[in-house]
């Protein structure tokens, strides 16, 4: 497959079927930067995925990859050998054979010998609450991993191959200036330490963009994958005046980030402190939402995570109109108070619109630690609360 075509492809049927990014991000179970990626033609979908990318913009495989493969039948190869029927079941089940054969070894990866390079967001990674995402200008993705001032702390890449498998690992940091990359990090894969030596300077005119958000080409080494999951991980020694943007994988195996959606329904938090009601929504996740919270009701998530890390909670609740979420909830967890911020209203011209209307939610960055998490929002002046969710490498459960 070109992935310059079906980019190109995704972009045109998207935009008939009048989907953003994320909402075929959302229906897909992705990102949105996964689908903007895929259109600018910098990765490829799965081959697993197509059928459902092409079923949601109403269009044929054939028409989304634009390549058209004909297959011709078992039957009529056996017929060119012999026209005794003894003849044609021997053939056909030696076609049978034969594709299960190449169908196997597909599988396994053994035919593939192109090559793409995938990219995976230092903001997508599982890193430590020392450090924080940015808004970036220029960076992929528009974000970079930034403040790694402290030492022994890391960010963590789960990636799963299809198979065991060489690959080029790039990594892009700021290198205005040129540095010896093991004085600042220690690079892992698998638990092994990977060399990566001197990394060159770009050039440095002296100004604070330059010095922090310089980004390049990136560093690269070679090593190896192996086949399921694949930790690879960067470790701050010294971080100071160093940003992460993100790492490419160039390979001929199949990658996908080991990533999951987790969501947890506001019908079955703890909710307490007062009245509400449980409402019935085809529009709302789950099916339901809770509605009606009277002021000082408290929502309360009790969340199990694996790992201590940094993460995007994104919180659904209908907002109509240019909402300062401040105004409507207080978000605490595990007793430290954060801020949510402003978002533009998602519009709705009828009630019921306006009433169930989920689908842009609000996003934070957030700490969770290792164990039970208790995730609080007290009702200042109650929207209807759908859900929260997150989309990590963590494994998270509701306890």
């Amino acid at each position: 497959m070109d992935a310059e075509i079906v980019g190109k492809h995704i972009r045109e049927y998207r935009v008939k079927k009048n989907l953003t990014q994320k909402q075929l991000a959302e229906m897909l179970y992705v990102s949105d930067r996964t689908i903007s990626r895929w259109e600018l033609g910098k990765g490829l979908p799965d081959i697993d995925e197509l059928p459902r990318l092409a079923r949601l913009l109403g269009i044929s495989i054939d028409e989304l990859v634009g390549e058209h493969i004909s297959v011709p039948s078992e039957v009529s190869v056996a017929h060119r050998f012999s026209r005794s029927f003894g003849t044609v079941i021997y053939f056909v089940f030696l076609a049978v054979i034969i594709i299960v054969l190449i169908v196997s070894f597909m599988l396994a990866g053994t035919f593939e010998t192109y090559e793409s390079t995938y990219i995976f967001e230092a903001e997508d990674a599982v890193f430590s609450d020392s450090f924080r995402v940015e808004q970036t200008e220029g960076a992929s993705g528009g974000k970079i991993a930034a403040w790694l001032h402290t030492t022994g702390t890391r960010l963590t890449f789960k990636v799963n191959s299809n198979r065991m498998a060489n690959v080029i690992l790039g990594i892009r940091v700021n290198r205005a200036k040129s540095f010896v990359f093991e004085d600042k990090m220690q690079l892992l894969v698998n638990g092994a330490d990977v060399t990566v030596g001197v990394v060159p300077g770009i050039g440095f005119d002296g100004s604070s963009d330059e010095l922090y958000y310089k980004f390049g080409e990136p560093i690269t080494v070679k090593t190896n994958l192996r086949k399921g999951e694949n930790v690879i991980s960067i470790v701050v020694k010294d971080g100071m005046d160093l940003n992460i943007d993100c790492i490419e994988l160039t390979t001929t195996a199949k990658l996908t980030l080991a990533s999951k959606k987790y969501v947890f329904e506001a019908e079955n938090a703890k909710i307490e402190g007062g009245l509400y009601s449980v409402i019935n929504s085809q529009n709302a996740s789950g099916k339901k939402y809770v509605s009606e919270l009277e002021k000082g009701v408290k929502l309360r998530y009790s969340v199990e995570s694996d790992m201590t890390a940094y993460v995007m909670l994104s919180i659904y609740v209908n907002h109509p109109y240019d909402t300062d979420f401040e105004r409507k909830f207080a978000l605490t967890i595990n007793g430290s108070a954060y801020t949510v911020g402003s978002k533009k209203g998602t519009g709705g011209s009828t009630p019921e619109e306006r009433e169930t209307d989920f689908t842009d939610p609000f996003t934070v960055g957030v700490n969770l630690k290792s164990g039970r998490n208790d995730i609080v929002f007290t009702v200042i002046d109650g929207a209807n609360f759908d859900c929260i969710s997150f989309y990590t490498s963590l494994a998270l459960a509701a306890v």
